[in-house]
Formats: C-alpha cells, sequence, structure tokens
C-alpha cells in the first residue's frame, strides 16, 4: 500500500508539472464520461430500473390483436373472457380521460383513471393514507368514489390528511374521497385521479365485442410463465372468434410483459443513443491515449535513468497505470458535474417526448457506473503507453534522446480509429437529420398554420340530457365566431395526432357480400363546420349541416382511404354501413354515406393514412370535445377570448390542453427530433474530438521531424514541397479512417431502421454528405501542423545539429 501510495503521489506531482496536458486530458475524458453518466441515466431509469411494483416482472399487459399482428385495445366482455384463465392471478382494466375539479379554487383538468377495483392490489400498491378501492365499489351503480395522486394533494389540498373521507367535485358529480396515491406513482402516465371502472350489462353485452376501448394488466398466476399465459389467450381468443365471427373473426389476443411494452416506443431510441455516447467516449480515450504516448516519448530519458537505478519493468507499468487511473478518476469527478447538467438538460427537454426521463435521477446505480466507466477508462487509455515505456531496453532508452518519439504507427492508427469512429456518428446524425426533414414535408391531411385547439368537457351531472351537449358546442362555437380574428370553428372527438386516442370501430357493408376481412375503421365525431377549420378536403358528396340531427337519417362521411378499400370500383355516395360500436347507446348504427373526404394521418407523420369514418356530433352527442379555431393571425392571441367566452356560458367549466395545431405537429415528432439532437450533439462532438486528435498526432510528428524538415529545405525543397509532404500523411490518415469507417456504418446503421423514414439506412447522399465534411474538416485539421512545418527555419535547424 505504501507503494501505491508513492506512485499516486509520483503521478500528481508529474500532472501538476504539465498542468496544460493535464486540463486538455482530464476535460476531454470528462467530457465522454458526463455523456455516459447522462444517457446512462436514461437508460436506467427508463429501460433497467426495476419497476416500483410488487414482484414487477410478474405482471403483464394484456391485449387484442389485428390480423397483421398490430395492437389494439380490449373490450370489456373480451376481457371477461380472458380473466378467466387459468393463467391470471388478478386482472384489471382501465381507461383514462379528463374531468373538472370544481369546488375550491380555480376549475382544473385533471388527466384521470377509471380502474377496476383491484386495480392497486394487481400492481401491489399501497394509498400512502386511506385505503385503495372495495369489491362493493366496483359494482355497476356504486357510490362514487376516488383516490387522488400525491402530487395534486400536495398541490390543491396542501398535503393534508383528512382528506381522506371528504368529497370533491368532479364533472359535476361528488366523490368521496378514500384515500392518496404514495409519491412517485402515476400510472397510467401522468394520472392525478382513479377513480371506479364498472361496467354496465350493456357494455359487457356481447354485442358490445366489437367496442375495443379498455386496456387491462394482469399479474401471472405463480408458476406460469410468459410463453404459457401467451399461449391460454391466443386459444382463449380463437374460441371467441368461432363463437362470435360478427366482431371476433380477425381479432386475436397476446400477453406482453409489462415493462418492455410501457418501454416499448422509447427503447430502440436510447439504446442507439447509449451507442452513440460509447463512440464518444472511444474518441476521447483514443486522444488521450495519443496524448500519453506524446508524453511516454517525451520521458524516454526520465524512464531509462529509473531503469539504470533498479526500477523494473512490472514497476513502470505499474506507474504508468496509475498516471493513467489518477487522470481519469479525477475526469470523472468532472464528468459528474457535467452527467449532472446534461442529465438536467434532458429531464428539461426530452420529458415531454419520453416521460419516464421526468423520474430520472442520481442514484447508487449511476454512481456505480461513473466508477466503473472511469477505471475502465483509465486502464484502457494507460494501456498502450504503458507497453510502449517499458519494451525498449534501457542502452536504446539511454540513446534515444527526448526528442525521438515511440511507435508512430500505433499514433497514426490510433487516429484512424477516431477518424473511423466519428464516420459511424455522422452517419446515424445525418441518416436521422435527413429522416426527420422527410417528415415534415409529409402532408398531414390538414392545414396546421393559424389553427388554435383547446379541450373542452362538460359535466355530466349538469349536462345530462341528449340535446344539450350538441346545444352548447353549436352556441360557444357561434360566440367565438363573432370575434373578427376568427375565420371558422368546429369541434372533433380524436384530433388528429393526438398521443393515446385510438377510438375506432368495425361495421358491415349493407347490401354487399361480405368482405374476407372484417372492414374497420377510425371513429370520429365532428360538428360541421371542422373541415372547413381544418382545411381537410371534402372530395365529393356534401359536408355535415346543421339539420343532420336524430330526427333526420343516420349519416356518415368517410376517408379517401375507406371509399378505395371498401367501394374501389363504386361511388360510396348513397350506400349503407352498420357501425358495430355505439359511442352513445342508439338503437341502430345503420349510416347512410353522403360525403367523402381527404385522408389524415391521425396515428402520425410516419404511418400511412388508414381508413376512418365522421359521425356528425348533433347524432353522437358526447360532452368532450377538442374545439378547433382557425384565425388570421397568431393563433396563440385568441386564448383570452376563448377563456372569457367559456367563462360567461359556464363559469365552472375549465380550458385544457390548449396549443396550436402547429404545436400539436411538432409534439406528435418530439421523440424523434429529441433524438435527432442528441445523435447530432454526440456527432458533433466526435467529429470535433477527431479533428482534434488528428492535428495532434501530425504536429507531434512535425516537432519530431523538424530536424529532417530543416534538411530537406537546407538541400532546395521548396515551402509547397513540405506543405505538400504533411498533407499526403495526413490525407492518407482521413482516407484510411474513411474506409474504415465506412465498413463499420454498412454494419451498424441497420440498428436505425426503426427510427428513420423515407429513406434506407445505406442512404447513398447522405453518406457522401458525410465523408465530404469529415474529409474537409480532417484537411483544415491537417493544415495547420503543415503550414507550421513550412516555417523552420533550415539555418537554425543545421545550427543545431
Amino acid at each position: 500500500m505504501e507503494l501505491i501510495k508513492q506512485e499516486i503521489r509520483y503521478a500528481i506531482r508529474i500532472l501538476a508539472r504539465n498542468p496544460l496536458f493535464a486540463v486538455v486530458a482530464i476535460l476531454t475524458l470528462a467530457l465522454g464520461i458526463g455523456a455516459n453518466s447522462a444517457i446512462f441515466s436514461a437508460v436506467y431509469g427508463v429501460l433497467l430500473k426495476p419497476l416500483p411494483y410488487e414482484d414487477p416482472d410478474k405482471l403483464v399487459m394484456l391485449l387484442s390483436t389485428r390480423k397483421d399482428g398490430s395492437f389494439m385495445t380490449l373490450s370489456p366482455a373480451d376481457l371477461q373472457d380472458y380473466s378467466k384463465s387459468e393463467s391470471f392471478e388478478q386482472t384489471a382494466a382501465f381507461t383514462t380521460e379528463t374531468l373538472d375539479l370544481t369546488g375550491k379554487g380555480e376549475p382544473e383538468r385533471l388527466p384521470t383513471a377509471f380502474v377496476s377495483w383491484n386495480f392497486f392490489n394487481v400492481l401491489g400498491v399501497q394509498p400512502l393514507y386511506g385505503r385503495g378501492f372495495l369489491e362493493q365499489e366496483g359494482k355497476y351503480g356504486a357510490e362514487k368514489v376516488v383516490v387522488l395522486g400525491h402530487g395534486l394533494w400536495k398541490r390543491r389540498f396542501a398535503s393534508d390528511p383528512r382528506i381522506v373521507g371528504s368529497s370533491v367535485m368532479l364533472n359535476g358529480t361528488k366523490r368521496t374521497v378514500i384515500g392518496v396515491a404514495p409519491p412517485g406513482f402515476e400510472y397510467p402516465a401522468e394520472m392525478q385521479v382513479w377513480g371506479v371502472l364498472a361496467f354496465s350489462p350493456h357494455e359487457l353485452d356481447s354485442s358490445q365485442r366489437g367496442a375495443h376501448w379498455i386496456r387491462a394488466i394482469g399479474r401471472l398466476a405463480p408458476g406460469v410463465t410468459l410463453e404459457q399465459a401467451q399461449a391460454r389467450l391466443r386459444a382463449v381468443a380463437a374460441d371467441l372468434a368461432k363463437r362470435y365471427p360478427r366482431s371476433n373473426e380477425f381479432v386475436g389476443g397476446t400477453v406482453q410483459p409489462f415493462h418492455g411494452f410501457l418501454v416499448r416506443k422509447s427503447k430502440p431510441a436510447l439504446l442507439v443513443l447509449w451507442a452513440s455516447v460509447g463512440f464518444v467516449l472511444l474518441i476521447a480515450c483514443v486522444n488521450v491515449t495519443n496524448l500519453l504516448l506524446a508524453q511516454a516519448a517525451r520521458r524516454e530519458s526520465e524512464v531509462a535513468i529509473r531503469t539504470a537505478l533498479g526500477a523494473g519493468r512490472l514497476r513502470l507499468f505499474r506507474q504508468f497505470l496509475v498516471e493513467s487511473l489518477v487522470l481519469s478518476i479525477v475526469a470523472s469527478f468532472v464528468g459528474l458535474m457535467i452527467g449532472l447538467w446534461c442529465t438536467e438538460l434532458l429531464i428539461k427537454f426530452g420529458s415531454s417526448s419520453v416521460p419516464a426521463l421526468a423520474q430520472m435521477k442520481l442514484d447508487s446505480s449511476i454512481l456505480l457506473f461513473t466508477l466503473t466507466v472511469s477505471i475502465l477508462t483509465g486502464v484502457l487509455i494507460g494501456l498502450i503507453p504503458a507497453l510502449q515505456s517499458v519494451q525498449k531496453s534501457m542502452p536504446q532508452k539511454l540513446k534515444s534522446g527526448v526528442r525521438v518519439a515511440g511507435n508512430n504507427r500505433v499514433r497514426r492508427g490510433l487516429a484512424i480509429v477516431e477518424i473511423a469512429t466519428a464516420l459511424i456518428l455522422l452517419s446515424g446524425a445525418g441518416l436521422l437529420i435527413k429522416s426527420f426533414y422527410k417528415l415534415m414535408q409529409v402532408d398531414p391531411g390538414f392545414r396546421a398554420e393559424g389553427v388554435l385547439s383547446f379541450e373542452v368537457s362538460l359535466p355530466d351531472a349538469t349536462y345530462s340530457k341528449p340535446h344539450q351537449a350538441s346545444t352548447f358546442y353549436s352556441d360557444f362555437i357561434n360566440r367565438l365566431k363573432t370575434h373578427g380574428e376568427v375565420r371558422s370553428a368546429g369541434a372533433v372527438f380524436g384530433l388528429p395526432l393526438t398521443q393515446g386516442f385510438n377510438a375506432g370501430t368495425s361495421f358491415a357493408l349493407i347490401g354487399k357480400p361480405a368482405p374476407k376481412d372484417e372492414p374497420s375503421a377510425g371513429l370520429r365525431v365532428i360538428t360541421p363546420e371542422y373541415f372547413q377549420t381544418m382545411g381537410i378536403p371534402v372530395l365529393s358528396g356534401r359536408n355535415f349541416l346543421d339539420s343532420d340531427t336524430n330526427q333526420s337519417g343516420d349519416v356518415v362521411i368517410i376517408s379517401e382511404s375507406a371509399a378505395k378499400n371498401y367501394y374501389p370500383n363504386e361511388n360510396p355516395i348513397g350506400q349503407k354501413i352498420d357501425i358495430h360500436v355505439n359511442l352513445v347507446e342508439r338503437e341502430s348504427q345503420e349510416r347512410t354515406i353522403i360525403g367523402v373526404v381527404g385522408n389524415v394521418r391521425f396515428g402520425g407523420l410516419e404511418t400511412n393514412p388508414g381508413p376512418d369514418l365522421y359521425i356528425p356530433h348533433s347524432q353522437q352527442q358526447l360532452n368532450a370535445m377538442m374545439v378547433v379555431v382557425r384565425t388570421s393571425g397568431d393563433p396563440q392571441n385568441l386564448a383570452p377570448v376563448v377563456r372569457e367566452e367559456l367563462r360567461k356560458m359556464d363559469s365552472n367549466l375549465p380550458v385544457s390542453r390548449m396549443q396550436t395545431m402547429e404545436e400539436v405537429v411538432g409534439d406528435s415528432l418530439g421523440q424523434r427530433k429529441f433524438t435527432m439532437f442528441l445523435l447530432a450533439a454526440f456527432a458533433g462532438v466526435g467529429l470535433f474530438l477527431a479533428a482534434l486528435g488528428t492535428y495532434g498526432v501530425l504536429s507531434f510528428q512535425v516537432v519530431q521531424r523538424t530536424q529532417e524538415i530543416g534538411i530537406r529545405m537546407a538541400l532546395g525543397a521548396r515551402r509547397r514541397d513540405v506543405l505538400k509532404l504533411v498533407l499526403q500523411e495526413g490525407l492518407f490518415l482521413a482516407v484510411a479512417g474513411t474506409l474504415i469507417g465506412f465498413v463499420g456504418v454498412l454494419g451498424t446503421t441497420r440498428f436505425l431502421e426503426s427510427l428513420v423514414y423515407g429513406i434506407s439506412t445505406l442512404d447513398g447522399a447522405t453518406f457522401a454528405s458525410v465523408m465530404i465534411l469529415l474529409s474537409a474538416v480532417a484537411l483544415l485539421a491537417c493544415y495547420l501542423p503543415a503550414l507550421r512545418a513550412t516555417k523552420v527555419d533550415p539555418i537554425t535547424t543545421l545550427h543545431y545539429e
């Protein structure tokens, strides 16, 4: 131990004698270590950290599947049959909506989950205060009770534990508070209130099996594996398909790991970012290794003297490793500070795209990861210089002199590795940037500019009669249209690109043979001026009219995709369909097609527009609608007008989710933008470090070859000859690094397939652009040492000789 202490003190003295070298090396390593710590915080928090539930590995999602294998929500009747499987200890359903909290203080819209009575039991979560739901509270028509979220309880009710047992007004209905959720529990994402989901006899009727609108979780029974549960659920789904062919013939069932299903959209991007930041650390390590090789070359006389005085090769090897470890450990502390700062930026700018990022925090796992990375980095950067320094015999060292370098081939090889790695990073960033640009050019099917959107939800207790919702929205829209800057206004249930909205329905084509696959489509409810406000063209037929009410014939408008899919060689206008899903209870859902409108990309800009059905709000009156208003100026300026007009109509109604449609489009691309920005930033850092490494290698070679260059110039070599000599060396490094990097690109960019749109992961134009950029930067890095070489004075050099 005393020997190690001596070596540590000696390493510190060596670094103190070379402050510029120490600062550059520490900052370079800190950048790589800090970035790795930040991204690992995200990867650990989102992908690796166990969920805070009892036996989380036993939790699964129960899902319906379409014929193409894609997932969809369940119908209550199907879930009832799935739950009878011996695979599950318990299952619980849930759905989400937003409710208005009124009474004390300002009205507020709250994300609310309605869950089965055993929801908290399935997850193994105990309320902080009070209790969870009881079985009798889960029966249809039972008393209305709720559990409050911890954040809402602190913010709105001043952390008062006496809230348990009192009442709150949600959507005009008095509900008894029976508990307060523990800190950090917000599942489903960002929920602030949990109420009981109780199915009505109508919802559980087999005629409603086509109504897929709930999600479900389950806990596997003891001894049951995921594969067994999947096989049993598929068998139940196959039996339901035989018994209920109209609704279930093309519907399957599956079980997915709970955690894996939650992170399925974030996982590819986070793994790509983690790999990218690993490349940045590799480039940083190569840079510092080259610096240490240069230092070792300058210390050959010192090493020779220590060898002459009896120091063995093992002792010298250990000393060089200790010096590199001291460098990396100091860098890890600086890197941890950088990592904390980067983590805050990730949370600030990325939590809206990857919600789980908001839960990231520094803990022992992150500290252990940072320590491990710093030790491995220290060994990695010190190994080659240590081996280079002890491989020569003592006579060779004494003859070499301080100006003779070690093995330049190693340093050139490391520079080539830097360039190759930078090319891989730049190629990945280039693909994401081009893909994002392609997405921005996609027509969403509507005109987003100048449109303001917001949600208004009418309390069921106050607006309980069927006509009240239609009357309210009609009056409210007419009030908004009296303002000069408002060009048109409408309302919709199912705003395009809105996350989490997936209402859809199967339907039958009346008077036509049943197709091989049962027709299905997205289901939207709109007011008459919605298409005009959103700039969605009516391609044939007519729009909805104010006269399309329950007293007139039931009508529907279909999208162009639905017309092409289900009426490929005929005019759909006048045809009838029978919709299988009732958003509100009706005796009949047989409707006449009166129009065809343009396709809208509801699911995202990267998804192909599917078939959609539009129903007039006056015939499917819903209390919660998204209002859209097209203005002649900045739509945000209309926000005070909206709130004032709503207050005049009902002072208890809050406005929520107010955004311009341009912001809605931007948010739909949030995760792609987040991933693209980070990968581009890492690629930029990698390019800078690679250029710095190339510059360092050539600069050191120029210093080494000063005498040779001086002799060449004394013998008649011109400055441009010397310039060419150094540039050729730099060009060799750039070409070799590019060729090796291109091979790496071919092997790595395939992992970006799920992150790119509209281009191939082997896009030639992107690779050509990246190679040109990398070559230009490499040549710039070469030019400065070459310019210095041309300024060597041959007289001074010969005089020195």
